[in-house]
């Protein structure tokens, strides 16, 4: 099952009809109608409505093989089964050519297709293609069920002359009968549009508990683990109802996060909540694309907000009037994106119903930090482990903490997990001081101690690792300085001052002391640009500059050195820039100067329209007609500015400078 969670109808007719376990009553109900009609008159069409991952297209693919099984359907009845993606469709023409082509594997069917293409330069090939289509069915003693996935996404595409063409044709037309699927209604079904209280709507929920228990035995099967799934419901028969409430009951969430479900252990099940992630994401980010962008924007306030949120707070957080949030709302809870909580008072609040999705939403688009990382990783296990179950990992983790059997990154990682849940008995926290005084060590280590293991993580290679010993430093003497350089010029700049801007209690002398290096340290890149590496890949040398150029920005928002960095930053690109002038190289001048106004206005702006006389001026130096095509003014003004360019570049002494400079 785990193979198709985005493709269920790749699945073989024997994989989808074992595996078809949960919405049988729905099932049952549909082809129950079926059998008891024989389409001599226009019958009642459904719809089947349910959000992402409900288990629609799973629904119509076992209705379509229940018809051709039923000895009662099979001899007079076609299921023709439509793609959830249906790009050649675009006009109601496009449905009766995928039908013909459809049919043609049929007896009676053969050539339908090239009888009906005749007839498609004809201003009327619509109603032509649709007559012939009839005529066959009839002439074969045929109707048909059309199981058209997305039926809303079809319906927008097609023109509205199209759609009450269509609503017309199975008004009136006996031979076909439709069984669709749509995310949410919409204005689809709306007042006053064609299909306004056409079809019968049914509605696919979240499961319940025992339809999750059924899925997940089934899931267990398939994948040989019936026994271990057995023990776990038997141990701890709650689990299966937080599973449901984490995933809202939907079928493939719960397909998606079988594997945490198996595992009892620690990091296991960390490590798995990562993995199941990234085989949300699909689901979910398409989940999201699916809404119109104002109900996007009140998606990311709710899911932001974690917990209920009124109507109030939500109108503050997104400006938009509350009339508007209610009515908006109202129709996020139809969908089942949202539940709305009753409070004491007459205002409601309004959550996020599929708890996991919000886990997700908060990691995925949330602040990036570890302890927000922390807390959501706390709010999952909250969620899905018992206080006993929490025991027991945590009995694990300190275990393969003291046999070393743990990494470093994890144990900082779950041991903060672990110490901000807020059930944890009192057993359990002393077992977790122990770990405390094994992470303590280090703190206590002596600055030559953490100088010398930087130094040694250092000739590894461990870059980050001798990064992290380094900032416990305290002294900032000439040797930690060395160190920083070197770890520096090893590319490790950006681990070096992203850990910094996470230290929230470090000094401001501190801080100015390592900006002051970082900008010589810039300064050495773009000098060493320019002296004698003639041969060196120059994209490189742009991203490492950009990338230092994004470090300063950092730098500056965090407003501690005030206007003084920036001007020296200016200052050395300026420098930079002569050297790069004299030395021919214009085109990556244009591409560090874009870089470099970033610094200069604190955002991205197009080069050549903030500073075009200096634009025009560099490309007049190697492109001189370029300039010909400009305004008199600004061709006099750039040609200026080129000369005083080449009256430095002949002041210069470099012997590349000199060999370099434009004749």
């Amino acid at each position: 099952m785990g193979f198709f969670l985005y493709n269920p109808d790749q699945k073989s007719r024997e994989e989808s009809i074992a595996e078809f376990v949960v919405r049988q009553n729905i099932y049952r109900e549909v082809l129950d109608d079926l059998e008891g009609s024989s389409m001599a008159y226009p019958e009642q069409h459904f719809i089947i409505i349910g959000q992402r991952g409900m288990g629609k297209t799973t629904l119509l693919q076992r209705i379509k093989y229940g018809i051709e099984e039923s000895k009662t359907l099979n001899r007079w009845l076609i299921p023709v089964s439509f793609p959830e993606e249906q790009y050649q469709l675009s006009e109601l023409a496009n449905v009766w050519e995928y039908i013909a082509g459809y049919l043609e594997d049929f007896n009676g069917f053969e050539g339908l297709s090239d009888q009906i293409r005749q007839w498609q330069y004809a201003d009327d090939f619509e109603e032509r293609a649709f007559d012939m289509l009839k005529s066959m069915l009839n002439k074969c003693g045929k109707k048909l069920v059309l199981l058209m996935d997305n039926l809303g996404d079809l319906f927008m595409k097609l023109e509205l002359k199209d759609v009450y063409r269509f609503r017309e044709i199975l008004q009136t037309a006996s031979e076909i009968r439709v069984i669709g699927g749509a995310i949410h209604i919409g204005g689809l079904l709306e007042y006053q549009m064609p299909f306004y209280e056409f079809f019968k709507i049914i509605r696919l929920e979240g499961l319940t508990k025992e339809e999750t228990l059924h899925l997940i035995e089934k899931l267990a099967e398939l994948k040989s683990e019936k026994d271990k799934i057995k023990q776990i419901i038997d141990e701890s028969p709650g689990r299966v109802e937080t599973l449901r409430v984490l995933t809202g009951g939907v079928p493939r969430t719960i397909a998606i996060m079988f594997g945490i479900f198996l595992d009892h252990q620690h990091e296991g099940a960390m490590d798995d909540l990562y993995r199941i992630m990234d085989l949300a994401t699909p689901l979910y980010k398409h989940r999201m694309d699916d809404l119109p962008v104002q109900l996007q924007k009140i998606m990311d306030a709710v899911a932001r907000h974690w917990e209920p949120i009124s109507v109030k707070e939500l109108a503050q957080k997104t400006r938009i009037a509350s009339k508007t949030l209610s009515a908006q709302l109202n129709n996020l809870e139809r969908q089942e994106l949202v539940i709305k909580n009753d409070t004491a008072t007459k205002n409601k609040t309004y959550l996020i119903k599929e708890r996991f999705w919000n886990i997700w939403y908060l990691m995925r688009y949330g602040r990036k930090d570890d302890k927000m990382k922390i807390i959501w990783l706390v709010r999952f296990l909250e969620s899905w482990s018992s206080t006993e179950e929490l025991q027991m990992r945590i009995e694990s983790f300190v275990e393969k903490v003291k046999k070393t059997d743990i990494s470093e990154e994890q144990i900082r990682l779950y041991a903060g997990v672990y110490t901000s849940l807020q059930t944890l008995p009192l057993s359990s926290r002393l077992k977790l001081k122990t770990i405390e005084k094994e992470m303590r060590h280090e703190v206590e280590m002596s600055d030559d101690e953490l100088y010398a293991s930087a130094k040694i993580e250092f000739k590894k290679g461990n870059l980050e690792e001798s990064v992290r010993l380094f900032l416990k430093v305290s002294d900032m003497v000439g040797r930690r300085f060395d160190l920083l350089f070197e770890l520096t010029l090893k590319n490790a700049l950006a681990i070096t001052f992203e850990n910094l801007r996470m230290d929230k209690e470090v000094n401001q002398i501190r801080l100015l002391w390592l900006y002051t290096m970082e900008e010589l340290i810039f300064s050495d890149r773009v000098m060493g640009v320019c002296d004698g590496h003639m041969e060196m890949d120059y994209e490189r040398q742009l991203r490492m500059l950009r990338r230092c150029l994004e470090i300063q920005m950092a730098c500056h928002e965090m407003d501690i050195l005030g206007k003084w960095d920036r001007v020296f930053s200016i200052f050395v690109v300026r420098e930079a820039m002569g050297r790069f002038i004299s030395l021919g190289f214009y085109n990556f001048i244009l591409k560090m100067a874009e870089e470099t106004v970033v610094l200069v206005v604190g955002k991205t702006v197009p080069f050549k329209d903030i500073w075009r006389p200096l634009y025009l001026a560099i490309r007049y130096l190697y492109e001189p007609e370029e300039l010909e095509k400009q305004p008199h003014e600004l061709k006099e003004h750039a040609k200026l500015i080129a000369q005083l360019l080449l009256e430095k570049i002949e002041k210069a002494d470099h012997p590349e400078i000199k060999k370099r400079a434009p004749k």
